[in-house]
């Protein structure tokens, strides 16, 4: 319903709690297929599949708010037939050490994953690295929940260890 709207309003973009905890790449498939891009049938979630569950609420919601939902839904209309999707985004570091910079070979930030408010906690380990602002940080010992902090701030610190520019 959220990728409907969107797309019927102009909208670009989708904002996603935990996209780690993609069951199977649900969300992901339900809006690449709102957005008209076809499913890959790699074990993901099928198009039946997604669109039996798109009108559905779940557990957490009750039934006359479910009711609610699904009449605005209803009333946004289809997506507008000249609309073409835009690329996708490439997924260039998510997984962590995948080159998402222009430094040179011999910089210490060569091929060093950029920090995002937006990455997971669960992906630091003691002693990864990220770089922001033009600076290497390392990860502290046993701070990885702190990682969301920004590098250089005052709580950023509790997690993050300068090593020094990448310049």
């Amino acid at each position: 319903m959220k990728t409907k709207y969107a797309v019927n309003n102009g909208l670009r973009g989708v904002f996603v709690w935990t996209v780690e905890q993609d069951y199977q790449g649900l969300i992901a498939d339900t809006v690449n297929h709102n957005l008209g891009h076809t499913i890959a049938g790699d074990g993901a979630y099928s198009v039946a599949e997604i669109e039996s569950l798109s009108s559905t609420c779940g557990d957490n919601v009750n039934v006359t708010e479910c009711t609610a939902l699904n009449s605005a839904a209803g009333d946004m209309g289809a997506a507008d037939p000249n609309y073409v999707p835009p690329e996708l985004p490439a997924n260039d570091g998510m997984g962590g050490g995948t080159p998402m910079n222009n430094y040179p070979a011999d910089s210490r930030c060569y091929n060093v994953t950029a920090w995002s408010a937006a990455e997971s906690w669960g992906n630091y380990t003691e002693g990864s690295q990220r770089y922001h602002n033009d600076n290497l940080y390392e990860m502290n010992a046993g701070q990885y929940a702190y990682g969301e902090y920004e590098p250089g701030s005052a709580q950023g610190a509790l997690a993050w260890r300068l090593i020094g520019s990448c310049i």
